[in-house]
């Protein structure tokens, strides 16, 4: 079994959160600013920890005055990602959230084979929409990009 890290695990959720969100802040919509990834239920829960639902894309200052601001945060979240998510994270949060039936290892191993897929997805959707462009101007395409784990 490949031994999987919560900072490779870590890494690819930054990556994929900053794609996601097109490297604009999602509280100001800034998107020059230094950005963070802020997580809407603390990393130290490791059922939310790599969600992509769990994440935003955030500029520093936005991301200081969310971490102050819990009913601030909890009403963005529901206005950009909606109720429903906010109430699987919410209850995602606590005891109920220990699943016995995963060890911390293949629980880890599963998050990365599945953010591995949804970036592969993603960079693979790219490759094909800039060849169809590159195509059309007649320019040579640039082979597919490999997803580095």
């Amino acid at each position: 079994m490949k031994d999987v890290t919560r900072e490779t695990l870590d890494r690819l959720t930054r990556t994929a959160c900053r794609r996601m969100y097109g490297g604009k802040c999602r509280r100001c919509r800034v998107g020059w600013a230094p950005m963070e990834v802020s997580h809407f239920i603390r990393r130290a829960n490791i059922a939310t920890r790599w969600s992509p639902l769990n994440t935003d894309l955030l500029c520093k200052l936005c991301h200081a005055i969310l971490q102050q601001n819990w009913k601030g945060y909890q009403s963005l979240k529901r206005r950009l990602d909606g109720d429903i998510t906010v109430f699987q994270l919410c209850s995602l949060n606590g005891p109920a959230a220990y699943k016995p039936h995963f060890t911390a290892q293949s629980f880890r191993l599963a998050t990365h084979e599945a953010l591995t897929e949804l970036l592969s997805k993603e960079l693979s959707g790219l490759y094909l929409r800039l060849q169809v462009f590159q195509d059309g101007l007649g320019v040579v395409s640039i082979p597919p990009v490999e997803v580095a784990v």
